[in-house]
């Protein structure tokens, strides 16, 4: 800056405000113009993409687990959950128990290795593969009056038809009502033969699904 024929130099606080403020109207102009082409690069994906089957998020959370308690209905009709005391608060400030159960009672992951020699154990399963879109197939009214109904191709198709394909790597579950039964007999459904009756999945729907 040329003042009465003698150079007057800035000060510094003035040549940083000045650099300042020309950074910010550049990121303000590179960020507008990012956005910008982020919303048309959206607006464009959602116009050409389908609809997925699944939502991108959730709006509930559904609690499908159940209290123990040593009367707590078994596969095999013998108890399988024990709840024995060790201290209690009145003498100890503290109350516990050991707790002894099988391991296929109430809510649980039934690993491949209970139904194969090698196959994975609960520790071997990956934690990725226990997060996963889910897809409820809801047969409750057809068991309300036939406890031996199955979830079949057909009603895998017709899911597909109201809510599109299902997901790569999808859990895919039925929707029995069969929860509302285990405080009742209905719940392990044994006929006069001892003989058990309750939904499950047909063999060629779980051949589609595989």
């Amino acid at each position: 800056m040329q003042l009465s024929g003698k150079v007057k130099p800035m000060c510094d606080i003035c040549v940083m405000n000045a650099v300042k403020d020309k950074m910010l109207s550049r990121r303000d102009m590179f960020r507008g113009s990012a956005a910008i082409t982020a919303a048309a690069t959206v607006g464009a994906a959602a116009i050409s993409a389908p609809a997925p089957a699944m939502a991108g998020g959730h709006s509930a959370v559904t609690d499908m687990t159940h209290e123990m308690s040593e009367d707590f209905p078994s596969y095999f009709g013998e108890q399988a959950f024990f709840k024995d005391p060790v201290m209690n608060y009145a003498e100890n400030k503290v109350n516990l128990f050991n707790l002894r159960l099988s391991e296929h009672i109430g809510t649980h992951i039934d690993a491949p290795l209970h139904f194969t020699a090698d196959g994975n154990s609960v520790a071997e399963i990956p934690v990725s593969s226990l997060v996963a879109p889910l897809c409820v197939v809801d047969i409750a009214a057809r068991a309300a009056g036939d406890a031996d109904t199955r979830v079949t191709p057909d009603d895998l198709k017709a899911w597909i038809a109201a809510n599109g394909d299902i997901p790569a790597g999808a859990c895919v579950a039925m929707h029995s009502g069969w929860a509302d039964k285990v405080a009742t007999d209905g719940f392990r459904n044994v006929d006069a033969e001892g003989k058990q009756h309750y939904p499950g999945f047909h063999p060629e729907a779980t051949q589609m699904l595989m």
